[in-house]
């Protein structure tokens, strides 16, 4: 009897630690203070870029009519909802939201949280709101849609632009030839942001439109001119109307930019049509599919751990004809486009594991090493051989590229890295490959003064290939609208496969080279945070605490005890049943 007894006391002993192990790791990092939002004394204003940025994508330069140039459906009552005093309440309240959300074994970024919000409530304009995303931490990740959220892309459904994931994009890049002969190289990008997290806008009566907030990023190369065009990036609300995707018929609208399909019952051919009327530039293009769509990476998840990850797929050769006029000089042009769809998960920006046994031990192995993991990039590159096969590589920064952050007056030594992706061969059919990008010229960016990639040499041993990229024009170094900067543009493509020559041509993509000091020096400017070692410090990424790192422990303790609570009561059954 008194074993029994015994035995009982340690069964209540084991659920109480169990319990408050469990109470502690919920609980222990949240915290209970939501801040009331006050907002300053501020009108109902829209900022002057907010303005240029309609009007832009309204095909229309000249800001001082408006808003007598804005369409009849953009009224006061919209306008109010893109003022920067809506923009501010609304961010103040996610960042309170966030601070207060329970996310276990997460860090918590509550000093940060409550200066933005300060920031926030003397009113942001659209350009604030939608760079404000790039400098939350890893808890910002709860609410978004993650990987696991799909189990397998389906088609027409996955055209669409999955605005309940944090980012995604379509990129499409060409490589076109005018009527001399001359190589044009453009890119055309619609960026999208969803600024707050899908519930988070749901309280505040945002549909999943209005959380959207979109970047229209123009790059053109004339190789005869060696010139290199970036378009103004107007950046747009979907609260103001002028956005619109659609999967099926395929549609992506931004004011009168669109690209959409001409046949209701199929993704191609699509029409693209896109003015800048900043750069004087007009795109009128139509593509034309001559392959398969096909899935990048694993099934189209590149990559995908614990819900983190990239749905990424494209589609290659794609037949291109049409104009492209640049400040009056317009060109008839044919070639080639690539186009990607990608949408991200905790990627960019960073969100966390959803396996609270992996983030405990993240948090121990970054207290351990007194470091978290730094900011990262990547290099892709596209090339489309004249023997129809196509081929796409990317490699990974790590804190081992000692060519990133390079903004000294010498460029960096020739980089060979590793690098993963896809052929594409005749009959459309792709399969995965592996091979090397060296990295054997580098040009300086006249913004931030760092080294971006601009010639390659690419070996793929297994399918005997080798060939250099250079580049069609001398810079093609691009800035986003949020302090981002990279390289992207075309390139001509020469090399052997075997003992047979081959040509083509591509681009090539670079991001991550500015380095951290170049991101915050641009953003604190943009949001207006003074540029100092204390803001810094609020901003970067923290090494765990050692609360976080108990909690972290304290987890693995109670899911020890609670194998040994359910051993002893099954051993107390086995004994109850022996017995009777």
């Amino acid at each position: 009897m008194k074993s029994k007894k015994g035995i009982n006391r340690w069964k209540l002993v084991l659920l109480m630690i169990i319990i408050i192990g469990l109470i502690i790791v919920i609980f222990g990092n949240v915290s209970f203070y939501k801040s009331e939002v006050k907002m300053a004394d501020v009108e109902y204003s829209i900022d002057d870029a907010t303005k240029k940025d309609i009007y832009n994508v309204l095909w229309q330069k000249d800001i001082s009519n408006w808003p007598s140039g804005l369409p009849q459906e953009l009224n006061e009552e919209k306008l109010k909802k893109i003022s920067r005093e809506a923009f501010g309440k609304e961010t103040a309240r996610m960042l309170q939201d966030v601070k207060t959300a329970i996310v276990p074994l997460v860090q918590r970024y509550h000093v940060r949280y409550d200066q933005l919000s300060n920031i926030s409530q003397q009113g942001l304009s659209t350009r604030q709101a939608y760079t404000i995303g790039d400098l939350m931490g890893l808890d910002y990740f709860n609410g978004y849609a993650g990987m696991n959220s799909i189990e397998e892309l389906e088609f027409p459904r996955d055209y669409g632009s999955h605005n309940d994931f944090q980012v995604g994009w379509y990129f499409f890049a060409s490589s076109l030839k005018d009527q001399n002969g001359n190589d044009v190289d453009l890119l055309v990008n619609f960026f999208r942001r969803a600024i707050y997290p899908p519930d988070v806008a749901s309280k505040m009566g945002l549909s999943e439109m209005d959380n959207q907030i979109v970047e229209l990023q123009l790059g053109l190369s004339l190789s005869d001119k060696d010139l290199h065009i970036q378009g103004a990036n107007p950046v747009i609300s979907g609260k103001t109307g002028l956005l619109d995707f659609k999967a099926q018929p395929f549609l992506i609208k931004m004011g009168k930019n669109e690209v959409k399909s001409i046949n209701n019952g199929s993704l191609f051919p699509l029409s693209v049509k896109v003015y800048d009327p900043e750069k004087d530039l007009n795109i009128d293009l139509t593509l034309e599919q001559t392959k398969p769509l096909f899935l990048e990476g694993d099934d189209g998840k590149v990559p995908s751990m614990y819900n983190l990850g990239t749905w990424y797929y494209s589609v290659s050769n794609i037949k291109t004809s049409g104009t492209i006029d640049y400040a009056g000089d317009k060109r008839e042009v044919s070639g080639k486009t690539w186009f990607d769809n990608q949408w991200t998960a905790g990627i960019m920006p960073a969100g966390y594991p959803d396996n609270c046994y992996i983030r405990a031990l993240a948090n121990i192995q970054n207290w351990s090493n007194n470091k978290t993991p730094e900011p990262w990039g990547w290099d892709w590159i596209e090339v489309q051989l004249d023997n129809n096969t196509e081929i796409t590589l990317a490699d990974m920064h790590s804190v081992h590229s000692k060519d990133l952050n390079n903004t000294g007056e010498n460029p960096p030594a020739e980089s060979k890295r590793e690098a993963y992706g896809k052929i594409i061969n005749t009959d459309g059919k792709a399969e995965n490959i592996s091979g090397f990008v060296t990295i054997n010229r580098w040009i300086r960016s006249d913004v931030s003064g760092a080294w971006y990639p601009n010639g390659w040499k690419v070996e793929v041993p297994e399918k005997n290939i080798i060939f250099t990229m250079t580049p069609t024009v001398s810079k093609q170094i691009l800035q986003g609208a949020a302090a981002s900067e990279f390289r992207e543009g075309g390139v001509k493509v020469v090399g052997k496969i075997g003992n047979n020559d081959i040509t083509g041509i591509g681009f090539g993509e670079g991001t991550g080279y500015a380095g951290e000091n170049y991101s915050y020096n641009n953003i604190f400017n943009i949001l207006g945070i003074e540029n100092n070692a204390e803001n810094r410090k609020i901003y970067q990424e923290p090494v765990p605490g050692i609360w976080l790192v108990i909690q972290s422990v304290m987890l693995f303790v109670i899911s020890f005890v609670a194998v040994i609570w359910i051993l002893i009561c099954l051993y107390c059954l086995l004994v109850k049943r022996h017995t009777t």
